[in-house]
C-alpha cells in the first residue's frame, strides 16, 4: 500500500490553493538534498516541499500507526514583507492545514501543523525571511497490504 504520495500530494494541492487565493507566490517540490536556498523560484513567497521521514509503531495486532513528517520551508523576500508580514504567511499557511486536517482522507489519523520562528538569510540576490512549517500526517498501514 502506497501512503506517503498521496498525503504528499494533498499537501502540495493546498499550498497551491494557497497560492490561487494570493497568499503564496510558488509552490516548488525539490528531489534529492538540494540546496533549498539555491532552488529556482518563480514568484515569492515560496513553499518549497521535499521527501518525508516516516516513523512506524504498532498499533493493533495487524495495523502499524504510520506518522509521515513534511518539511517545508517557506521563503519570502525581506523587502516584500510589507504588504503581508511573515506572521501572517505563517499563520494562513497553518489555518489551510488545521482545517484539512486529514488531508482529504489520506492521512486518516489526522495531521499536526507546527511551525519555526522567522529567520533571516543573506543569499547573492536577496535578504530573505525563512521559516519552516512541519506536517506530520497520521495514517493506519494494515501489515501485509
Amino acid at each position: 500500500m502506497i501512503l506517503a504520495t498521496p498525503i504528499k500530494n494533498q499537501i502540495i494541492a493546498d499550498l497551491e490553493a494557497l497560492v490561487a487565493a494570493g497568499n503564496l507566490g510558488s509552490v516548488v517540490e525539490v528531489k534529492g538534498s538540494k540546496d533549498p536556498f539555491a532552488v529556482d523560484v518563480a514568484k515569492y513567497p515560496v513553499a518549497i516541499i521535499g521527501g518525508s521521514g516516516v516513523e512506524s509503531r504498532p498499533e493493533e495486532d495487524q495495523t502499524n500507526l504510520r506518522i509521515y513528517e513534511f518539511p517545508i520551508l517557506v521563503l519570502q523576500i525581506e523587502e516584500n514583507t510589507g504588504s503581508q508580514p511573515i506572521e501572517d504567511l505563517r499563520d494562513k499557511i497553518l489555518n489551510a492545514f488545521d482545517t484539512d486536517f486529514t488531508l482529504n482522507g489520506t492521512a486518516t489519523g489526522s495531521i499536526e501543523a507546527a511551525a519555526s520562528p522567522a529567520l533571516s538569510e543573506a543569499t547573492a540576490d536577496h535578504e530573505l525571511l525563512y521559516f519552516l512549517v512541519v506536517i506530520k500526517a497520521k495514517t493506519l498501514y494494515t501489515l501485509g497490504s
